[in-house]
């Protein structure tokens, strides 16, 4: 299923979704932009959440200061319908790295549910080494020669560069860009290195060659990229965290409504179409337990904490 198909079934499923209830809408605040793998999560689980709970749920794009606008919308709602698409930014890199962020990723938010994870990829230019035994090598011959890349200082892909560094010992440079097309275009031209990234956003460069996977964060090798191991292969375990999605609510939701949307969630995992397109886009659907959730936020914030001080990566 190619990505114009992918969002033709999510809408579908979404406007299914808004006719099955009168009541008035959920809000789920994407706190990134349309197109991205956030925005693709939340059309892709806003129908079938719609149907399980029985009533509409509307999509809300706010992005910005990644991902601290929409996050921030989300904790100051009160109006009791308002639910945020939570991510590692947004509940482990921010809290890690930002000194005033415009809410605590931990008080001002009940865990609903956690959704899906998708593989990172670790990739590089054709002319360097995709054998990672060969790209250590060069790395460490070549300190402070290879770049790597990323949307900005104190993105996902800053912060999985610099895991990396610290894990291994190598002196890879970070270069950040605007976006992640940029940062992508970058390598693919070969006038940077390395990027580290969330797997459906560089597929497609995978697929036609014009950048090579070294590695991936998964519980096992994909079957997309069978020949590519995982960074646990390598044993580089705590890079093998994949990156993942959720729900959350402001704290103000009361526990019954945060069971019964977590119930809902969890049926809308559950069925074969969203399990079939989630297979498609290389995601793997988790727990929606509430406490298992809660956990989770935890420990990315405790990693992401580390990877902040190893760097020095602090933000006001």
């Amino acid at each position: 299923m190619n990505r114009r198909q992918f969002l033709t079934v999510s809408a579908s499923s979404f406007s299914s979704g808004l006719i099955c209830a009168k009541a008035a809408p959920w809000r789920l605040v994407v706190p990134f932009a349309t197109g991205g793998a956030a925005d693709m999560v939340a059309r892709l689980i806003a129908g079938p959440l719609a149907q399980a709970l029985g009533e509409p749920v509307q999509v809300e794009n706010l992005p910005g200061d990644g991902g601290s606008r929409g996050m921030a919308e989300v904790a100051r709602s009160r109006e009791g319908r308002t639910l945020g698409l939570a991510s590692v930014s947004t509940h482990g890199v921010n809290p890690a790295i930002y000194q005033h962020l415009p809410y605590d990723a931990q008080r001002d938010f009940r865990p609903v549910a956690a959704l899906v994870s998708t593989p990172t990829v670790m990739a590089v230019h054709p002319s360097v080494p995709a054998q990672h035994d060969a790209f250590y090598r060069m790395a460490k011959a070549r300190p402070g020669l290879l770049h790597y890349v990323s949307p900005g200082v104190g993105s996902l892909g800053h912060m999985l560069g610099e895991l990396y560094r610290g894990t291994t010992g190598t002196r890879l440079v970070h270069t950040p860009f605007a976006s992640t097309s940029q940062a992508k275009a970058e390598v693919m031209a070969g006038r940077a290195q390395v990027i580290f990234d969330n797997l459906p956003s560089s597929a497609a460069a995978l697929a036609e060659g014009s950048l090579q996977a070294v590695a991936v964060s998964a519980p096992a090798r994909l079957a997309s990229l069978p020949q590519v191991p995982t960074f646990a292969e390598l044993n580089l375990y705590i890079n093998n965290d994949p990156s993942w999605f959720g729900l959350v609510a402001p704290s103000s939701l009361v526990r019954a409504d945060v069971q019964r949307i977590a119930h809902a969630a969890a049926t809308a995992l559950q069925r074969g179409d969203t399990a079939t397109r989630l297979r498609a886009e290389g995601m793997t659907a988790l727990s929606a337990d509430p406490d298992d959730f809660e956990r989770l936020i935890g420990k990315e914030i405790s990693k992401m904490r580390r990877v902040a001080r190893f760097a020095g990566i602090s933000l006001s």
